[in-house]
């Protein structure tokens, strides 16, 4: 009997120990901004300026010196659930909205994305991740309005450090 108490105040002072940690380390917004832009300026190079061709150098040191301004629309475009132990970001972000005005014309259809992600020990992970590619057809040629394709991507896990982007 002994031995089950003992088992159990180890278990109970485990279980706080983990639930202070996790109240500790649970990302803030800032972090979360600082994560995204560089998720987002590096999609942007690697996807969005290559397909500029000409202009690719210029394109990459516009995305570059925007670093604020990604930030800025991130921020804008962020909500957050705080739940104490851990924190869930919902963004829903355009691609356009972060390239530069001058480049946007040299550019092909920019899609916008929506992302939810998981912060947790300091770390997000992205569960949900949906491109909305801008899809052409008769009605958007005479109102002039953008139609959405949607594809949707679910249980994808990213680290400080990767991000992947369909």
């Amino acid at each position: 009997m002994k031995a089950l108490k003992m088992a159990a105040a180890v278990a109970g002072v485990l279980f706080v120990g983990l639930g202070a940690l996790m109240v500790a380390t649970n990302p803030n917004a800032s972090a979360y901004e600082e994560y995204g832009t560089e998720k987002l300026t590096a999609y942007v190079k690697d996807n969005i300026c290559q397909k500029t061709f000409v202009l690719q150098d210029q394109c990459v040191s516009l995305v570059d010196s925007q670093q604020s301004e990604i930030q800025e629309v991130l921020a804008a475009n962020t909500s957050r659930q705080d739940f104490i132990f851990f924190s869930i970001y919902k963004t829903d972000i355009s691609v356009s909205s972060i390239v530069p005005e001058r480049v946007k014309s040299f550019l092909p259809a920019i899609p916008s994305y929506q992302f939810e992600t998981f912060g947790v020990f300091q770390s997000f992970y992205t569960y949900k991740s949906q491109k909305k590619s801008p899809q052409p057809d008769s009605t958007q040629k005479r109102h002039n309005s953008t139609i959405f394709k949607t594809n949707v991507i679910n249980y994808t896990a990213f680290k400080p450090g990767s991000f992947l982007v369909y």
